[in-house]
């Protein structure tokens, strides 16, 4: 019983100096205990983790932490703990992770001038007296006119011989020159003497310029064209040249004679030649108003790749080139359009024989706009043919034209891209709180700013941010943030 008393007091005795020791030190709750203590111990072991100065009246937050620069803040007014966090990079994309500048596949303009449609020549009318006919078969007048008396002052049978050549006409100006892709050109013969016609053989005689005979075309036979009628053939030009200075050569001439008696000055064929469908393949040509331009348009599809959409390019530098070789004998102008650009002037082209060369010329797309929202790139040309004067063509002249983009940087890129996602990797950020029983409360945060910096020759893009804020060993406490940029 005396022991008990003993004790009691002694416990008493301790707490008093255990208060005293407190007031100036620290203790750690968690490894006190008074059932354990014991005042034979040789040592007692006090390893505070919390330390609190009981003698102050109020308890703050900074009593328990140590505030951390820029990290770990303490609001004195309200208690609450700001939590800062700063980071340089979470993540880095470069343009070329979001975008890939397509290939704009070079273009050719591949134009050969092609077979070239001429106006109809000039009708072609002439005639022959009788008189010359009978010369042009060799007979002087006082010849004929006895074989008409030895007849009984009839037109005598005439058997069939050549009758000379008609007189020129004035030369074509529809060509000097030409060799023909297709076409025709019709002869017409008018019988205006008082006797059948029968077995006329004509030809087309050709003479250049010079008067230089060339060759000759022949016209089907006229088997009988009967007094005060009309014959017609067709000549096919498809192959055949002719030149501007015709002359039609009686080849063949013969009659069976008629009873009435002929008129050696008044009596006459009349002949006329017209052509239709005129298409040269080559020659020295006129080309009538109204010919059509070497044209086309060019559309060049642009492989964007898989749900990508590109409304416009700003271009930071680059040029438009254009190669051309040609073998045209005369000289032309091409003039061209890409209405996928806009602020750049491409000047008419000319385009000469350039003897097997390549010849280049350069457009600066520096401050361009490229407009790609149609998914392709069209180029439109136009090359006017010489209209009114005569030009040496060949419809195998060509013009090649290759159309590039070299040495291609955007400034900026609009459109769109796709979706994709960028997953950032779990991270703990230690605020050096540690596990604190007891306390409650709210954790503030500040400057939860994520900002997207645009570099040079990049695109700027929307973007939703996801975040979970949870602590690490409570899973259920997430908060969601969520935002757009």
């Amino acid at each position: 019983m005396k022991k008990k008393q003993l004790l009691f007091k002694l416990r008493y005795l301790i707490l008093a100096l255990g208060a005293i020791f407190i007031m100036q030190s620290c203790f750690d709750a968690d490894k006190f205990d008074f059932e354990k203590f014991d005042l034979e111990a040789s040592n007692i072991e006090l390893t505070p983790n919390l330390s609190i100065k009981l003698g102050t009246a109020t308890v703050k937050i900074s009593d328990f932490l140590s505030a951390k620069e820029d990290t770990l803040i303490f609001n004195e007014d309200d208690g609450a703990i700001t939590v800062s966090m700063q980071q340089d990079d979470i993540v880095s994309m470069a343009v070329a992770d979001l975008f890939e500048m397509p290939t704009i596949e070079g273009t050719s303009v591949n134009q050969t001038i092609g077979s070239q449609s001429i106006a109809a020549i000039t009708p072609i009318e002439n005639q022959i007296t009788l008189l010359q006919l009978v010369e042009g078969m060799g007979m002087e007048r006082t010849v004929f006119d006895a074989l008409v008396f030895a007849a009984g002052n009839k037109f005598p049978p005439v058997e069939p011989k050549s009758a000379g050549k008609l007189p020129k006409t004035t030369p074509l100006d529809a060509f000097s020159t030409a060799t023909f892709e297709s076409g025709k050109l019709t002869v017409k013969v008018i019988n205006n003497l008082n006797t059948e016609m029968t077995n006329i053989q004509l030809s087309l005689d050709n003479y250049d310029k010079d008067e230089n005979y060339i060759n000759s075309i022949n016209v089907p036979v006229f088997e009988s064209i009967m007094p005060g009628t009309e014959a017609e053939r067709d000549v096919d030009l498809a192959g055949k040249t002719i030149y501007a200075n015709l002359q039609a050569d009686f080849k063949s001439f013969s009659t069976p004679g008629n009873s009435i008696a002929p008129d050696l000055d008044n009596d006459k064929i009349n002949f006329k030649i017209t052509s239709t469908n005129l298409v040269v393949a080559s020659g020295e040509i006129r080309l009538p108003m109204g010919t059509a331009s070497i044209a086309d348009n060019i559309v060049t599809p642009i492989d964007l790749g898989e749900d990508m959409v590109i409304q416009t390019i700003k271009v930071k530098s680059g040029t438009l080139d254009f190669a051309l070789k040609s073998n045209v004998k005369t000289s032309m102008v091409l003039t061209m359009n890409i209405p996928n650009f806009s602020g750049i002037t491409i000047d008419p082209l000319a385009i000469e024989n350039t003897d097997g060369k390549v010849t280049i010329k350069s457009v600066p797309l520096a401050g361009a706009i490229l407009d790609l929202s149609s998914g392709s790139l069209a180029i439109n040309y136009s090359m006017p043919l010489p209209i009114g004067e005569l030009i040496l063509f060949d419809m195998n002249d060509f013009v090649d034209l290759d159309v590039s983009i070299n040495n291609f940087e955007f400034e900026y890129v609009e459109g769109n891209f796709g979706s994709f996602n960028e997953t950032i990797a779990p991270e703990v950020i230690d605020v050096g709180m540690g596990d604190i029983p007891g306390l409650e409360g709210m954790l503030k945060l500040t400057r939860p700013s994520i900002s997207l910096n645009i570099e040079n020759n990049s695109i700027g893009i929307p973007v939703i941010l996801a975040f979970e804020l949870s602590r690490p060993d409570m899973p259920d406490t997430k908060v969601l943030v969520n935002d757009t940029l």
